[in-house]
């Protein structure tokens, strides 16, 4: 289709109306019209009312509004991709999901144009109703319509399609932590909360292996590896939260200064858990024995921390931290005390002593992550960390 002087007019503007053709190729220039017009407005709907009064004022056909409105669909995804740069996987998937629907939507229109057209008119005169914004609003409508009823069995397929267009993160630990949340406190506390609660699952599945087999493998090093990296990470993006936004109710601070304790207790606690020599002593002694064994309950039944029951495994957890610290106090003494009444072995004695030392770490860094990860929902702080703060 050639362009000549018959399609401008005096003015040395073109206009479309000179356009009379139904053809395909007409149509397609219509389309990209109505793409252009929905960019420059930023608006699928203010153009597509412009559409419909040019369609009242019989300044178009239907079929040339029609592609127009089709056109206008497709360009409302521009705005969509626009918004999703520098996005989370979610929202560019969200996104692209928009744009391949719109796409598809579109396309399915533009090629059953006439056909619609037939059933748009055959239903509205059953309702007796010529009115042409009418049905000009059903066919918007009606686009949908059939591309809901064509995707929807396909839905798998078009969620693995989204999935391998817009990949997930690598690193699953860290995949909260998106930049452009940053900004906005309350849901960066919340990214970073749900991080260092994955976190925190990891190395409760490293401590419940280590305390079962008595022995550090190298897949569990690994993990602790992961977690390491994965609390740099959160840091990091806690600390670019602080510089760019302060905290604007004192919940946001109290949630703040807790998540801190958590990051805290969890770099302690992956060290401790990396000095993993001592566990080969743990069943030197019944008692201890005992005592790791309720610790590794608690690592195997932190994934109960979303639940009811999480309250009643915070308490489990600082019962057996205290009862290891009283330990720890008292047979330290009785420990060297009977290694020289009966001649036993000092090396053994003093590794247990460590190992007594050990546990009690372990406990006590577990229990008060899980203390403060409770205290970051809830945004409220022990009184003697009030206290210790101000």
């Amino acid at each position: 289709m050639n362009f000549t002087n018959r399609h401008v007019r005096d003015d040395g503007k073109f206009h479309l109306d000179t356009l009379g053709g139904t053809s395909y190729l007409h149509m397609l220039v219509f389309v990209f019209v109505g793409i252009v017009m929905t960019i420059i407005m930023q608006s699928s709907s203010a153009a597509i009312v412009i559409t419909l009064s040019a369609l009242t004022a019989q300044a178009l056909s239907f079929e040339q509004a029609a592609a127009l409105v089709i056109g206008q669909n497709v360009g409302t995804t521009v705005k969509a991709f626009i918004a999703s740069i520098g996005g989370a996987v979610p929202a560019k998937r969200t996104a692209m999901a928009h744009i391949l629907f719109n796409l598809f939507c579109g396309m399915i229109a533009f090629l059953c144009l006439p056909l619609m057209r037939l059933l748009i008119f055959w239903l509205l005169n059953l309702f007796q109703s010529q009115d042409l914004a009418i049905v000009l609003t059903v066919f918007n409508t009606l686009i949908y319509v059939v591309g809901v009823l064509v995707i929807l069995p396909l839905l798998p397929r078009f969620t693995q399609l989204l999935e391998r267009l817009v990949p997930g993160r690598s690193d699953t630990l860290t995949q909260f932590l998106d930049p452009s949340v940053a900004t906005i406190l309350q849901v960066a506390l919340e990214a970073v909360r749900r991080t260092l609660i994955e976190v925190t699952k990891v190395i409760a599945a490293v401590g419940a292996e280590l305390f079962m087999t008595k022995q550090m493998s190298t897949k569990m090093m690994g993990k602790l590896e992961e977690a390491s990296h994965a609390l740099a990470e959160v840091r990091t993006f806690l600390s670019q939260t602080n510089n760019k936004s302060l905290a604007a109710t004192n919940q946001d601070y109290e949630r703040q200064v807790s998540l801190i304790h958590v990051i805290d207790h969890l770099a302690r606690l992956l060290r401790a858990l990396e000095e993993s020599s001592s566990a080969s002593f743990c069943k030197l002694n019944k008692e201890i024995n005992n005592l790791v064994a309720r610790t590794e309950n608690v690592f195997k039944e932190f994934d109960r921390l979303s639940n009811e029951g999480f309250i009643e495994l915070v308490e489990q957890a600082e019962k057996n931290a205290h009862e290891m610290a009283e330990m720890r106090r008292k047979n330290r003494k009785v420990i060297i005390e009977t290694t020289v009444l009966s001649q036993t072995d000092i090396d053994d004695a003093i590794q247990i002593v460590h190992t007594i030392h050990w546990i009690d770490r372990i406990a006590y860094h577990l229990w008060r992550t899980m203390r403060h990860l409770k205290q970051s929902q809830e945004g409220i702080m022990e009184e003697e960390e009030i206290t210790s703060v101000i």
